[in-house]
């Protein structure tokens, strides 16, 4: 994309971010209107584009793993599942959960949102 930024060292967030003052590239988020939740869409595209092998779009698997909160994502965008495919693969997972913690709602829960 045309947007570029420089990551620079944040005291007590990240002093030694993976590419400190190199100049990079991607999408200004901040331009495009937020429609809610959690989308995959723009990693996806990214891991896709890059054309580069796994080593060097998740130079750092297991801290991308530790963020994820397992190694079955990445494994996921290497074999090329879309969105689709890895939100499906959490449904059952994420229908215990929200059994689960109904128990401990001090307030009504939200109304049911579509899937993606």
């Amino acid at each position: 994309g045309k947007f570029t930024f420089t990551p620079t060292s944040l005291p007590g967030f990240d002093t030694n971010p993976l590419q400190k003052e190199k100049l990079c590239y991607g999408v200004d988020l901040r331009e495009l209107p937020f429609k809610g939740g959690l989308t995959l869409s723009f990693f996806l595209e990214f891991y896709n584009k890059s054309g580069k092998s796994k080593p060097f779009f998740f130079s750092r698997p297991n801290w991308f793993d530790l963020l994820a909160g397992t190694k079955q994502l990445r494994f996921q965008i290497v074999k090329g599942l879309t969105e689709k495919e890895i939100r499906q693969s959490w449904k059952a997972d994420l229908d215990k959960y929200k059994v689960m913690r109904k128990r401990y709602l001090l307030y009504p829960d939200y109304p049911k949102q579509s899937s993606k």
